[in-house]
């Protein structure tokens, strides 16, 4: 049945994606007038202190890089890198010299340095970020301060106490950069893997960091509201970025979303999946995959997510008295499906 849904897809597929390129590239709400919130935005570059230091005098240079970026060094030791310890200077010095003299590490060195010469660019548009943040959330803090690094791959953005942010330049060098692992980065996964994703995976950890999914509920629907709350943010605080962009599809992919949508929800009822309390095939529906399973072969991975974040969207239509702030604080997500009346678009 649910197959029949998605009969007409294809038909109308080419003219909804002209459509989406033309008049939805971007989610457009209004925005709020922040011009007086005072706020600077530098990015301190700790992968060029790093790879500066003089390795014949590793101990008095990484004492210095230390005194420099206290809390985020112990942080890049410890848990970016996973090298030791940050009281174990033995093992993080012998560690540090294999990173920073390797072959491999130089080359990824000098790439970064070649991509990002500066990082004007990205701090302007994670300075616009952080005051729209404020304007939503003025009680909360945004960070003291933004590190960039580079880390072999690790995490396109670490926080630590929400007072620092640390953005990992080897994760947006482009698709083609030669050394990203093909069974670590297959193909559907390169293609994010460029400085467009930088601003938008630095405000997404930045977010999970402020509204943690904490504990974890044990539905689908609750995973699905949770990252929908996630993006709706990214779309408040990023309003020039593409939805594309946000969500990690192609325009194609995020275009056969759009004119799908009904049998998708189909989809995800008739399976008995939104309030599937089954661990693994939670993680099956919401993980990185080139595909969601059960769906035509055109559909991208993590759909229930994208599901997730149009429900969230219908919801703060639907209210508009409920702010960002009172949306993060319902912990119930039915209570934001129930009063979202989502209904699918037909594409049809």
């Amino acid at each position: 049945m649910t197959k029949a849904l998605f009969h007409h897809t294809s038909l109308l597929l080419s003219t909804f994606f002209a459509l989406l390129l033309f008049a939805n590239c971007k989610t457009e709400r209004s925005r709020p007038d922040i011009s007086d919130i005072q706020l600077t935005t530098q990015i301190e570059r700790f992968e060029v202190d790093l790879f500066s230091i003089d390795t014949t005098q590793l101990s008095s240079e990484l004492a210095t890089l230390r005194a420099k970026y206290p809390d985020f060094f112990a942080l890049y030791v410890e848990q970016v890198m996973q090298f030791a310890k940050a009281s174990d200077t033995n093992t993080y010095e012998k560690q540090l010299r294999l990173f920073t003299t390797n072959k491999d590490m130089r080359f990824l060195y000098d790439t970064t340095m070649l991509c990002y010469p500066n990082l004007k660019k990205q701090a302007q548009e994670l300075n616009q970020a952080f005051k729209y943040f404020k304007y939503y959330f003025p009680n909360k803090q945004v960070p003291e301060k933004v590190i960039s690094h580079i880390s072999a791959f690790g995490p396109a953005a670490v926080t630590y106490d929400q007072s620092i942010l640390g953005i990992n330049l080897d994760l947006h060098l482009g698709s083609d950069f030669p050394l990203y692992p093909i069974d670590v980065f297959p193909k559907y996964m390169r293609a994010r893997l460029t400085p467009d994703y930088l601003s938008s995976n630095a405000i997404q950890a930045l977010l999970k960091a402020h509204f943690e999914n904490k504990p974890p509920k044990k539905r689908l629907i609750d995973q699905m509201i949770y990252e929908g709350k996630i993006l709706y943010l990214t779309d408040l605080l990023l309003p020039d970025v593409p939805d594309s962009i946000k969500i990690g599809y192609t325009q194609a992919e995020l275009a056969w979303c759009e004119a799908s949508e009904n049998g998708i929800w189909s989809f995800l009822v008739e399976n008995e999946l939104l309030y599937s309390t089954k661990q693994k095939e939670i993680f099956l529906y919401t993980s990185e995959a080139p595909t969601t399973k059960g769906l035509p072969t055109e559909a991208p991975g993590r759909i229930p997510i994208w599901v997730g974040w149009k429900i969230v969207k219908e919801f703060m239509d639907n209210n508009p008295d409920i702010s960002p702030a009172q949306l993060m604080q319902i912990t119930n997500a039915q209570e934001i499906l129930k009063k979202a009346r989502y209904k699918p678009r037909r594409g049809e």
